[in-house]
């Protein structure tokens, strides 16, 4: 079920699917590259979509991927900062990198 929705064209299920993959310890080489393909993307909602998807089942496999959110032009186009996201512990487990 996680396979399917990591394949979904909706980027809110990709990234719920993916994340579960990963999270799980079910990742694979295709996994990966989908999330890669959802942190290159442009898309402000892919980037929030795949934040949340972290939010909701931390791991340090994450650490990573949070990083270059945090990084990202989408990021600092938002409308919330890492460090207003700390102050909010919209990400609790991240507060170390923010």
């Amino acid at each position: 079920m996680l396979q399917r929705a990591a394949e979904d064209p909706s980027p809110l299920v990709r990234a719920t699917g993916v994340v579960g993959l990963v999270a799980g310890g079910w990742a694979s080489d295709e996994t990966r590259q989908i999330l890669d393909d959802l942190l290159r993307s442009s898309s402000v909602d892919t980037h929030v979509a795949l934040a949340r998807a972290v939010e909701r089942q931390p791991s340090a496999a994450f650490e990573d991927v949070i990083l270059q959110l945090a990084t990202s032009p989408t990021a600092r186009s938002s409308d919330t900062s890492p460090r207003d996201a700390r102050k909010s512990r919209a990400l609790p487990f991240c507060q170390s990198c923010c």
